[in-house]
């Protein structure tokens, strides 16, 4: 019932193709089609054995972004009414974030999507935001109704706007 996509993912040493078969049984289109839709196609033609490289343990063959791409790659296949994020997008570069978000929306139309961030991108998308200081809910909202509010929120989003704006 529950797909999760946590920021520690947990890669098993073995093949690429057993560790996506952890979410569900699945054809090789399948397969391939999950590592479409979380961007890993171009890792994916590099491999020498294809579905069946060995990607070591812990996933060491694997960068950050690649092991969470895995994991959104799991919870595609697993397709679950209930999708739980905790930082999905850790260890992405911005253009690659803002692709997988998209496919994210796309596939999780219909769909309970929770989302655990400290990155607030593409927030307008989410149908209710909860924000959280020690503990505690401070604001909820739309995306636009939070940025009305002048508060803690649009604090964060103008900050994290400014350090990208920065970096490019």
């Amino acid at each position: 019932m529950v797909s999760v996509v946590d920021q520690n993912t947990y890669i098993f040493n073995d093949t690429l193709r057993n560790n996506l078969l952890l979410a569900k049984n699945s054809s090789d289109e399948m397969l391939l089609e999950a590592l479409k839709q979380a961007e890993l196609m171009h890792w994916y033609d590099g491999l020498p054995g294809g579905l069946n490289s060995l990607i070591g343990e812990h996933g060491k063959h694997l960068s950050g972004g690649e092991r969470q791409r895995l994991a959104i790659a799991r919870a595609m296949l697993k397709n679950a009414p209930i999708w739980v994020f905790d930082e999905p997008t850790a260890h992405l570069d911005t253009m690659t974030e803002k692709s997988i978000v998209k496919t994210i929306r796309k596939a999780g139309s219909g769909k309970t999507v929770i989302w655990i961030t400290h990155r607030l991108v593409q927030m307008d998308y989410f149908d209710r935001i909860l924000v959280m200081d020690e503990g505690k809910i401070t604001e909820r909202g739309r995306h636009h109704e939070l940025m009305r509010k002048k508060g803690w929120y649009t604090q964060i989003i103008r900050l994290q706007a400014n350090m990208l704006a920065e970096s490019v």
